[in-house]
C-alpha cells in the first residue's frame, strides 16, 4: 500500500480561444452581447501523437446572496482571456468544482466557482477580487497548459492527483536487486528498469553538473526502486521527483538539489510501531562496545540487529567526517541497538533515523545534524 498523502504535506501558455457568451438572468445580460467569431485556437500535441489539442475553457460562475449584480463586471474581466462563461442562480446539484474531459484532440476544462456578494469569485483553491485581473488571467493561462489540476508547483504530492502519486508510487515499490556499489548512474539506471510510463527527464542543471563516470558506494540496490534511485543520485548532488507536464503526463525528472524544491525521500516515515519494524533493533541487552572506529561498530550493530545502516556520504563529506577515522566506545549498561548507536553516533555530531522503504523494508539513516533539521526530520 502506497504512503498515504497525509504523510507528505510538502510541503509543492498559451491562450486558446472558444466563442464567449453569457447567461446571467440577476443581470439581464443579452445574447447579443456576445463577441465577434472565434479566432483560430491555439494548439498542442498530444504525447505519443501527431495530432494536435485544443484545449477550451468553460467558466460557471453561481450567483449567491446577490452577487449577479457584478456579473456584467465579471463579464469585462473574463472577455479578454478567452474563455466561455456562463452566470447563473444556483440550481440543484451546483457544487464549486474544477472538471476536464477530452475528446479526441479536445480537452474541455470546466471551472465551476461562486460569485459572492461582495464581488469575489471563488473556486476551489482560488479566489480573486475584480481588481485582480491580472491574477485571474494568470490562472486560467495555467489551466489552458495543465488542464484541472493546474500547475504543479508548490502543490502537494508535487502536483499529482492521488490516482496519479499511487499508480507511480507502486510502480517504483518493487525491489530493485541490483548492484550499485562501484557503479556509475547510468549503469545503475540500465539496471533499475524503471516503467516506460514514466520516462526520465534530465534538467539541464543536472546535465551540467553530473559526473557520469563517478563510482558509487553506497549498497542502495538493496531497496525499493525509488529509494535505490534517489540514494544513488544523492551521491552525485542530484534527486528525482515526479514532474507532470502539461498534457498530464508524469515524469521522472532527476534535477540538482542545488535548484531547491521537494525531491523524492530517501524514505518514509514507519507504518508501523519501531519494534514491529526492526524488533531486535530495539530489543534491550546489556551492550558494551570496545574502543573501535565508528565504522566498525556501524558495521557491528548492522550485523547483530539485522537492519541496514546506510551513511548519507554527500553530507558526511561535506563536514569532512569519516567513520573510519574516529575512534569511539560505549560503556557497559542495559540498551538496545538503536540507543547505542544513536549514542555513538553523536560523539561524530550525526543523527540516525529510522526509515522504511516503498516496499515497507526498514532501514537506519545515517546524516548530519543539519540535514535531519533541514530536511524536517526527528533526530
Amino acid at each position: 500500500m502506497p504512503v498515504s498523502a497525509s504523510h507528505y504535506n510538502w510541503f509543492s501558455p498559451f491562450i486558446c480561444f472558444v466563442a464567449l457568451s453569457v447567461t446571467a438572468s440577476q443581470a439581464q445580460l443579452q445574447a447579443h452581447d456576445r463577441p465577434p467569431a472565434d479566432p483560430p485556437a491555439t494548439r498542442k500535441p498530444i504525447p505519443g501523437s501527431t495530432k494536435q489539442s485544443t484545449t477550451l475553457i468553460d467558466i460557471e460562475l453561481i450567483t449567491v446572496d446577490g452577487g449577479g449584480i457584478h456579473a456584467q463586471q465579471w463579464k469585462t474581466i473574463l472577455e479578454p482571456t478567452g474563455v466561455s462563461l456562463r452566470i447563473h442562480a444556483p440550481l440543484p446539484g451546483d457544487k464549486p468544482e474544477i472538471t476536464e474531459k477530452q475528446l479526441g484532440t479536445i480537452r474541455r476544462v470546466t471551472a465551476v466557482g461562486t460569485l459572492e456578494r461582495n464581488g469575489e469569485v471563488r473556486f476551489p483553491g482560488q479566489a480573486f477580487r475584480p481588481n485582480e485581473a491580472a491574477a485571474v488571467a494568470e490562472w486560467i493561462r495555467e489551466l489552458e497548459s495543465y488542464g484541472a489540476q493546474g500547475k504543479p508547483d508548490g502543490q502537494p504530492l508535487w502536483g499529482l492527483s492521488n490516482a496519479q502519486f499511487e499508480g507511480l508510487y507502486e510502480a517504483v515499490s518493487t525491489p530493485a536487486k541490483i548492484e550499485t556499489v562501484d557503479q556509475t548512474i547510468d549503469q545503475v539506471l540500465s539496471k533499475l528498469n524503471l516503467p516506460s510510463t514514466y520516462p526520465l527527464q534530465w534538467t539541464i542543471a543536472a546535465q551540467k553538473l553530473v559526473n557520469k563516470q563517478q563510482k558509487l558506494v553506497s549498497p542502495a540496490g538493496r531497496f525499493a526502486k525509488a529509494t535505490c534511485l534517489a540514494m544513488a543520485l544523492r551521491e552525485l548532488e542530484l534527486g528525482w521527483r515526479p514532474a507532470r507536464s502539461p498534457e498530464g503526463r508524469v515524469e521522472i525528472e532527476i534535477d540538482s538539489l542545488s535548484e531547491g524544491g521537494e525531491f523524492w525521500p530517501i524514505g518514509w516515515p514507519p507504518q508501523k510501531p519501531r519494534p514491529q519494524l526492526a524488533p531486535k533493533f530495539f530489543t534491550l541487552l546489556p551492550m558494551r562496545f570496545k574502543e573501535s572506529t565508528l565504522a566498525e561498530l556501524i558495521d557491528t550493530i548492522e550485523s547483530a540487529a539485522e537492519i541496514p545502516i546506510l551513511l548519507d556520504t554527500l553530507e558526511l563529506g561535506r563536514d569532512k567526517i569519516d567513520p573510519a577515522e574516529i575512534k569511539v566506545d560505549y560503556r557497559p549498561r542495559q540498551a538496545s541497538y538503536s540507543v547505542a548507536l544513536r549514542t555513538l553516533v553523536a560523539k561524530a555530531r550525526l543523527v540516525r533515523e529510522i526509515y522504511q522503504d516503498e516496499a515497507g523494508q526498514p532501514f537506519v539513516w545515517v546524516t548530519t545534524a543539519r540535514s535531519a533539521r533541514r530536511e524536517g526530520s526527528e533526530p
